[in-house]
């Protein structure tokens, strides 16, 4: 099986592959990960301790062991030693436009959403606001490993 990956999530998600039995080995690919702590989302919910994960161009090629190591050559190699190679995260319910107000009204307002957000959406919310909060909203999002979204 391939998964296709996109070139941002390739250094944000790595996800477990099921049988690669239609794929052979070859020595040169694009893309090492290796010695990180690898959770996959095949169907055991593996997890592999000094991991290794082979990606050539956009597809993930081969997730598991070390013993990989001998099997491919790689352009670039990501040492991802102490860190955790895990899938990118899903946030199915976002307001990506109320980042412009991230951190206002925490003060212990009562009905902080009806007495104090929705008057100052309206009286603050433009096209132009919603546009570029949304912006960076997303850019948020991204570099915080979310990799898939859905909004309003």
């Amino acid at each position: 099986m391939h998964i296709k990956i996109s070139l941002i999530t390739t250094l944000l998600l790595i996800s477990g592959c099921g049988s690669l039995s239609s794929i052979t080995p070859t020595s040169q690919v694009s893309l090492i990960i290796k010695n990180g702590q690898v959770i996959t989302m095949n169907g055991q919910k593996q997890l592999i301790e000094n991991g290794v994960v082979i990606i050539n161009n956009d597809t993930i090629i081969a997730v598991g062991d070390q013993t990989l190591l001998a099997q491919y050559n790689a352009t670039r190699i990501i040492d991802a030693q102490n860190g955790i190679v895990m899938p990118g995260m899903v946030n199915t319910h976002n307001h990506l436009p109320m980042i412009a107000f991230r951190g206002l009204g925490e003060e212990g307002i009562e009905n902080r959403l009806f007495a104090y957000f929705f008057p100052l959406e309206s009286e603050k919310l433009s096209r132009d606001l919603i546009y570029q909060a949304t912006r960076l909203g997303a850019i948020d999002l991204a570099q915080s490993g979310v990799t898939t979204f859905a909004d309003m």
